[in-house]
């Protein structure tokens, strides 16, 4: 299976996995990103971190759209549950 270099613009991750979605997928699952990203673009390359012409440009929304379905979960729901508990923490 081919390695993939993903970097959604904070964190760097390296996944072996069967295809470029894929491999974002288990990179968000595996807890490898530290948070999942909302409007963003995951840059994915086999050739590594450095920019190249042939990268991917994998939108969030198609990445946790296919997590969502995956688990049976409204993953935008919950990600705005979170935010919002997490805002009200930090206000305390």
């Amino acid at each position: 299976m081919p390695k993939y270099y993903i970097d959604d613009g904070e964190d760097q991750v390296i996944v072996t996995a069967k295809s470029a979605h894929y491999a974002c997928v288990l990179a968000l699952l595996s807890g490898k990103f530290s948070s999942f990203m909302v409007n963003g673009i995951y840059r994915v390359s086999e050739r590594g971190f450095d920019e190249h012409d042939d990268d991917l440009n994998i939108s969030s929304e198609i990445i946790n759209e296919v997590i969502s379905m995956k688990l049976k979960i409204n993953l935008d729901k919950f990600i705005k549950r979170y935010d919002e508990e997490k805002r009200k923490e930090d206000e305390q």
